[in-house]
């Protein structure tokens, strides 16, 4: 806000933002020119729709006089088609909504994931699977303190309130996760957050020092702490708290204030540009070409482009880091390789280190990682959010497969046999699932699993799609944080018993258990067996 009343006083020329400017602000803006025309969505860099663009530009004019809208050199202008789309607003109609089942069930947390897994009941409707609160369940019910304490409808209602306590750094780490259990088990064995917990947390963020990303991180954490006070039974005296943690919003957000005029805005005649910064250019426009970072003299006169080259400084240390950052986040997956000892590797340079290894995870088909120390830390946070998104890409071309079959409708014993092979990567021990489940499927369905592949041979069930090399290196590398073994290089063709992990591990890896040794599954004749 402080940013705002700057430009609309005139104190700036120039207003430098990010793509929130879209989220409904109101200003003087005669011209929105985009210095980008693409954005990372958490899963991949793509272009802007065209609504989205018009979002964006519609902030220039608004409705009181007619604005502009312009692409920064050296992007190419937009495509005439939309910038008449733009212009005339005229979009493609939204067809598709995401959805999640409202009648949830508390009876356990078992059956909490089942409702929140149920498929939507129309086509036009997507089913939201991958929110933070579903992750953030996940990730506690694999904590036996918590597991423990969840039984029973009102502790695992309470269990699922506590997972909606929003992350607004939304980087999902596992301070976060930490934090949700300690408010969980206090609420279970206390009925109140301790005072002098809470005092402590809150303290620590009250801090009004740092450079500008240490600020943004405190004021994050200290919104987290301003959701978890609104909770009025969950505190004593909530009130003060509410006052106490708005306060130190303000502070924070005044500090960062302070040193965004201090780091961007030169009152004797320089400008600067950041992101989110305000520009002074002392009443004289640069023109929209120059690099953002450049420095104008006003006494100084750029009559040729030699002379306005002269004027341009070189390319500071954080914008080199940004532009590189940018690198990897428009990398296709191709550039990426993740091999079976659990690290992602760039197929540009095969003879460099790997960047990240994949960690433990919500779930097997969900692992997280870490990006390794031989990477600059500046590019860690982008560069571990670009890999995630190339880990989920590729678990779900090999394995999508489960995704998609566990979910879809069917009785009670095709649900049993899917959830088996889910949790198992593949594959399922014949032995966990009761002798009647293959009885009551109907004759659909046993045909549906002859379809998939599913085979049968030694005490396991698997599909055989599952039992290629390619998949079951996959398959080894999400196990790899998992597996207690003497090496975790290439997954080998067979392991010795004694040397295994836990069984149902093994089964995940693509391994049947033989007389003295683990076979991996396609060193066996897959086509023998029948469903």
């Amino acid at each position: 806000n402080a940013q705002i009343a700057m430009y609309q006083a005139g104190e700036v020329d120039f207003l430098v933002a990010t793509d929130a400017i879209g989220m409904g602000l109101n200003m003087n803006v005669d011209c929105v020119a985009f210095a980008d025309l693409k954005k990372y969505d958490g899963r991949q860099s793509r272009l802007l729709e065209d609504a989205e663009l018009a979002q964006i530009a519609g902030r220039a004019g608004r409705n009181r006089n007619d604005g502009k809208f312009c692409t920064l050199a050296p992007l190419p202008g937009l495509p005439f088609a939309t910038q008449k789309a733009i212009e005339e607003h005229r979009f493609a109609p939204v067809t598709r909504v995401y959805w999640r089942n409202e009648k949830l069930s508390f009876d356990s947390t078992d059956a909490l994931v089942q409702s929140l897994s149920i498929r939507p009941f129309s086509e036009a409707l997507i089913l939201a699977d991958h929110a933070e609160d579903q992750q953030a369940l996940a990730r506690l019910t694999r904590r036996g303190d918590v597991q423990s304490l969840a039984v029973g409808p009102d502790r695992v209602r309470l269990l699922w309130q506590v997972c909606q306590i929003p992350d607004f750094r939304k980087l999902l780490l596992d301070d976060h996760f930490d934090l949700l259990a300690s408010v969980f088990l206090q609420l279970c064995q206390r009925g109140t957050l301790a005072a002098d917990w809470v005092r402590q947390q809150v303290d620590r963020l009250d801090d009004a020092g740092g450079e500008l990303d240490t600020l943004l991180v405190r004021m994050a954490a200290i919104r987290t702490w301003t959701f978890i006070t609104h909770r009025t039974d969950w505190l004593h005296d909530a009130q003060a708290w509410q006052e106490r943690t708005l306060a130190i919003e303000d502070h924070l957000s005044d500090a960062l204030h302070d040193q965004l005029v201090s780091r961007f805005v030169d009152q004797k005649g320089r400008h600067t540009g950041g992101r989110g910064a305000t520009v002074k250019a002392n009443g004289r426009r640069p023109h929209p070409a120059v690099t953002l970072g450049a420095r104008l003299k006003a006494d100084q006169k750029a009559n040729s482009l030699a002379a306005l080259a002269s004027l341009v400084t070189p390319v500071s240390a954080a914008a080199q880091e940004r532009s590189d950052v940018q690198i990897w986040m428009d990398a296709p997956d191709a550039r990426f390789v993740l091999r079976s000892d659990g690290r992602i590797y760039d197929t540009d340079d095969p003879n460099a280190s790997a960047l990240a290894k994949l960690t433990r995870g919500p779930e097997l088909l969900r692992p997280e990682l870490v990006v390794l120390p031989s990477m600059p830390a500046a590019l860690h946070l982008g560069l571990r959010s670009r890999l995630s998104a190339f880990v989920r890409d590729t678990v779900n071309q090999h394995l999508g497969e489960l995704e998609t079959q566990s979910v879809s409708p069917g009785s009670r014993a095709w649900r049993a046999i899917m959830y088996g092979l889910r949790k198992g990567l593949g594959t399922v021990a014949l032995a966990g699932l009761d002798e009647f489940v293959f009885e009551d499927l109907s004759r659909a369905e046993h045909e549906s699993l002859r379809a998939l592949g599913f085979r049968r041979r030694d005490g396991v069930g698997y599909l055989r799609s599952l039992a290629r090399p390619a998949v079951l290196d996959v398959r080894w590398s999400l196990l790899v944080p998992h597996l207690d073994l003497p090496s975790h290089g290439p997954a080998p063709k067979t392991i010795d018993e004694n040397a295994a992990a836990a069984h149902d591990l093994m089964l995940a890896a693509g391994y049947i258990k033989g007389r003295s040794r683990w076979v991996r599954l396609d060193t066996v004749d897959v086509r023998t067996g029948s469903a």
